[in-house]
């Protein structure tokens, strides 16, 4: 038997929480109700990063499609929070290890300088320090992005 590593396909999904400190909150999008994976949920801004993109160059192109914001990632703190491969016959993900990044920047923000993709249907800014994002249907990856910033990120750069 060889000893070579086998080459892995690897996806990087960068998103990015885009948190307002003077008024305290952050952006959620909500996924389309049509879109395959997480349909109705709720998620930071973000996407894949191409094989051939700088990851602050992928996930600025990625918010922007998504949100018609402009974000300056020079100086975001960026993180991987998640490193698995897809073990499921019925994703088109199959086998492939999927690196979640999560990058975290100050930004005021304002819903109505937010136009909407068509893979999204609502926006809203939520309080950070209340309960209420935890009441939201999010998917999986923003929970554990949200829980992070709360436990790491936010004590050491935003207060």
């Amino acid at each position: 038997m060889s000893n070579f590593l086998k080459e892995e396909k690897i996806i990087i999904s960068a998103k990015l929480l885009i948190y307002d400190r003077d008024q305290e909150n952050f952006l959620i999008i909500q996924r389309s109700l049509n879109h395959k994976h997480n349909p109705g949920l709720w998620e930071l801004p973000g996407g894949k990063i191409t094989p051939s993109e700088l990851i602050r160059v992928g996930l600025s192109r990625e918010v922007m499609e998504e949100t018609n914001l402009l974000t300056n990632l020079e100086d975001a703190d960026i993180v991987t929070l998640d490193s698995r491969k897809i073990i499921d016959q019925n994703s088109s993900y199959n086998g492939f290890v999927i690196n979640l990044l999560a990058a975290f920047i100050n930004q005021s923000l304002d819903l109505n300088n937010i136009q909407l993709s068509h893979e999204h249907t609502d926006k809203q800014l939520i309080k950070i320090n209340s309960n209420s994002w935890q009441k939201q249907e999010l998917t999986p990856e923003t929970k554990l992005i949200l829980e992070y910033f709360l436990d790491n990120i936010m004590e050491n750069s935003y207060n």
